[in-house]
């Protein structure tokens, strides 16, 4: 979007006639707006010199907020204002130093002002600055004719009001040395704008030095606090890894005692067989003490004992052939039993020794 800009502020110089030559503004300085630099394009400037001469001269003690956005009349009515004459012959200069034209004034009122040297001129216009700051798109809305006492100061002490004369006229490029006393005001002006221009350029640059190490604090706060952030979401995985830890630890231990069960299950079935193959007479005799082959600690006696017992009858079943069924009770005879521990195993074995069948 287009922003207005009240550019171009000069003083006027005593003259005696209604056209008068216009210094409008440099283009070869910075200026400086609402608190921002901007730039000039010569380029720009002569693109748009036609639109220049069909804006509305004014006179007013303020700028019209609504030239073009309202019925001249009355956007005029809105400041007091009144329409005092028109621009002419607008251009920029062949250095690209200076926007300049002419004016004329046919208000009595606007132009004794003028002469009297108690008015000061300023052009308003919109434009896009581009990222550089260099204002682009140019759309001249108005020039204003004002009071001097209205405490406004000037923008741009170059613009200056010129007599037409070839004796006291200010030459294209600005190379030759004025003769009378309105052209030393106008040296004077422009040496002390250009020192003013360097002091601002000068503030501008600070101002830039400070707003970038503040955008790098800022941004070195950005990449602290993303390093926070990163911080707990670390915390969080680990706190996350951690739970799902215990709950495997905890899947193992139900897994593991599940096994653990299996394995005491399918050990106790084994040994009940073992139990079951003994000769009934010896099953009844050690049935008071058949939960004791479900017990390690005890299995292995009561076992040896039941071997024993059954000494003379046939080989008592071991826990590796227990699965054997006993056939043939008492067809082998024997001359006693040896009872070793397996090497292999551990356990006590019962070996009875054999005489014939």
């Amino acid at each position: 979007m287009q922003q207005e800009l009240i550019l171009n502020t000069g003083l006027f110089e005593n003259s005696q006639d209604t056209v008068h030559e216009v210094i409008y503004n440099r283009l070869d300085l910075p200026h400086y707006n609402n608190g921002k630099t901007f730039r000039y394009d010569a380029e720009e400037f002569r693109n748009v010199v036609s639109l220049f001469k069909d804006v509305p001269l004014i006179f007013a003690k303020t700028h019209p907020k609504n030239i073009g956005k309202l019925p001249l009349e009355d956007a005029l009515k809105e400041v007091d204002g009144k329409l005092i004459g028109t621009p002419q012959d607008v251009f920029v200069n062949n250095t690209g130093t200076l926007f300049r034209g002419s004016v004329i004034i046919t208000d009595p009122e606007a132009n004794e002002l003028v002469n009297s040297g108690k008015a000061l001129l300023s052009t308003a216009f919109l434009a896009n600055p581009d990222e550089k700051g260099v204002l682009r798109n140019l759309v001249p809305n108005h020039i204003l004719v004002y009071p001097s006492d209205t405490g406004i100061p000037p923008g741009d002490f170059a613009a200056l009001f010129l007599n037409q004369s070839e004796k006291n006229g200010l030459s294209d490029n600005m190379t030759e040395e004025p003769k009378n006393d309105t052209m030393e005001y106008a040296k004077e002006l422009i040496q002390h704008q250009t020192m003013i221009q360097n002091q601002s350029e000068k503030i501008s640059e600070m101002s830039e030095m400070i707003f970038n190490q503040k955008t790098e604090i800022a941004d070195l706060k950005t990449t602290v606090e993303q390093k926070e952030s990163l911080i707990v979401q670390k915390d969080e995985l680990i706190t996350n890894m951690a739970s799902d830890i215990e709950t495997l630890k905890s899947k193992v231990v139900e897994l593991s005692q599940t096994l653990e069960d299996i394995k005491i299950s399918e050990k106790n079935k084994r040994r009940e067989r073992i139990f079951n193959q003994y000769a009934p007479g010896i099953k009844k005799q050690f049935e008071p003490r058949k939960e004791e082959i479900f017990d390690d600690g005890k299995y292995e006696e009561l076992i040896f004992e039941m071997n024993q017992a059954q000494v003379g009858l046939k080989l008592p079943p071991t826990e590796e052939s227990g699965t054997e069924e006993i056939q043939n009770q008492g067809e082998v005879k024997t001359a006693g039993v040896s009872v070793e521990k397996n090497p292999d195993t551990g356990k006590l074995e019962a070996k009875v020794i054999k005489v014939g069948a």
